[in-house]
C-alpha cells in the first residue's frame, strides 16, 4: 500500500472549498444552518485559527450573494456546484483550477447537463461509483423530461433556496459554469494571500505527512487519523491524498 501527495490538486480543492467560509457568521448570536454560532467561536481554543477564519469571512462577505448561487448554506453539501463538477470530471492531473475549468468549458451544453444530473443522482442516492450504469440511465431520462427533472430537484435534501439555483443551473449549465469561473477568478487574491501567510506551516505539514506515510504505511494512516477513518476506504495499491 502506497500514498502519493498531490500538491496542485490540493490547491485546486482548497480554492473550490474557500467560498464556504462565508457561511460562518462569527457575529451571529444563534447557530445558522452552517452550524457555527458566536458562542462556538468564543469557546474555540485555537484563537489564531478563529482570527484566520474571521478574516477570511470578512473578505468573502462582499461576494456572498454570488457565492450563494453555487453553494448551499449547510455544513457540507454534496450538491454544491463544484462537488457536482468534480464528481463528473475529477480534477486530478490538472495543474491549476483555471486549466480544469477551461477544460470543462469544452463540453457542449447537453453533455455538461447530463454529467451534472448524473452527479446529482449519485449524490441523492449516495452512490460513490460514477460508472454505475443506472446513474447514466436515470440521468438521461431526466434530461429528456423537464417535468421529471423539476420534480427530482424539488425533492433533493438541501435548502429550498438552493434547489431553485440547481434548476437555474440545469437550464443553462455552460453559463452557470462561466459565472462560477468568474467567481473563482475574483476570489483568487483572497486565497493566495491566505495561502502565502501559512506557506511555511503547509510545507511542514507536507513533509510530516509524507514521512509518516512513507515510513509507516497503513499504520501511519491510522496514527494520523487516530483510527477515525475506515481503512476499508484505502486502495491496496496507490492512495492519493490532499492537504487542505
Amino acid at each position: 500500500m502506497q500514498f502519493k501527495y498531490h500538491k496542485n490538486e490540493s490547491i485546486i480543492y482548497d480554492r473550490l472549498q474557500l467560498p464556504r467560509v462565508v457561511f460562518i457568521k462569527p457575529d451571529s448570536e444563534t447557530s445558522s444552518t452552517y452550524g457555527v454560532s458566536k458562542e462556538d467561536i468564543k469557546n474555540f481554543t485555537n484563537r489564531d485559527h478563529v482570527a484566520f477564519i474571521e478574516s477570511l469571512q470578512s473578505k468573502l462577505t462582499p461576494y456572498e450573494t454570488t457565492i450563494r448561487q453555487f453553494y448551499a448554506d449547510e455544513f457540507m453539501s454534496d450538491f454544491d456546484f463544484f462537488q457536482l463538477l468534480i464528481k463528473a470530471v475529477p480534477f486530478f492531473g490538472f495543474e491549476t483550477l483555471e486549466t480544469y475549468l477551461e477544460y470543462l468549458e469544452t463540453f457542449d451544453r447537453a453533455s455538461l447537463k447530463t454529467m451534472l444530473i448524473k452527479s446529482l443522482v449519485a449524490a441523492d442516492k449516495e452512490i460513490q461509483n460514477q460508472q454505475d450504469a443506472s446513474l447514466l440511465k436515470e440521468a438521461e431520462a431526466l434530461v429528456n423530461d423537464r417535468s421529471k427533472e423539476i420534480a427530482f430537484i424539488k425533492h433533493l435534501s438541501t435548502e429550498e433556496r438552493y434547489r431553485f439555483n440547481l434548476l437555474m443551473m440545469l437550464e443553462n449549465p455552460l453559463n452557470h459554469l462561466r459565472e462560477f469561473k468568474e467567481l473563482m477568478k475574483a476570489l483568487e487574491t483572497v486565497y493566495s494571500e491566505a495561502y502565502n501567510d501559512y506557506l511555511d506551516l503547509i510545507k511542514t505539514c507536507e513533509k510530516m505527512l509524507e514521512r509518516t506515510l512513507m515510513e509507516k504505511g497503513e499504520s501511519g494512516f491510522d496514527e494520523l487519523t487516530q483510527g477515525f477513518v475506515n481503512k476499508g476506504l484505502l486502495e491496496t495499491g496507490m492512495n492519493r491524498y490532499l492537504i487542505s
